[in-house]
């Protein structure tokens, strides 16, 4: 019997949700943030599957905050949370699939999550 493609879904997620987080607490939680720490997360962001680009954006525009000496996870989460939604939003439009015939969806998502049409 195979899981539902929700199911898939929420179990991959909840994998890379669960690295990122472990990642991010190894990265912030251990020394002051400077410029190995935001290599360090540049990689941890690349290997999350963000891209190259968006994961140097990202970690640059968390080295322009001011960080303490030690940074809680919890904070270094909420900082990560506010910097990916800047990225979003800038590229964010409203989708509008009554004005152009046919429509076609591109589904994009990290490996192995269930992408498939059903």
């Amino acid at each position: 019997m195979t899981d539902s493609w929700f199911g898939r879904l929420k179990s991959g997620l909840s994998r890379s949700a669960g690295a990122l987080s472990q990642g991010l607490a190894n990265v912030f939680g251990k020394a002051a943030v400077d410029a190995t720490t935001l290599a360090n997360l540049e990689e941890l962001l690349i290997a999350s599957d963000l891209g190259v680009a968006a994961s140097a954006r990202i970690a640059a525009k968390l080295g322009e905050k001011r960080w303490g000496a030690q940074v809680p996870a919890a904070e270094a989460r909420a900082a990560l949370a506010d910097a990916i939604t800047a990225q979003l939003q800038s590229a964010e439009q409203p989708l509008d699939v009554t004005t152009h015939k046919p429509f076609v969806l591109l589904v994009v998502g990290v490996n192995g999550t269930g992408k498939r049409s059903e």
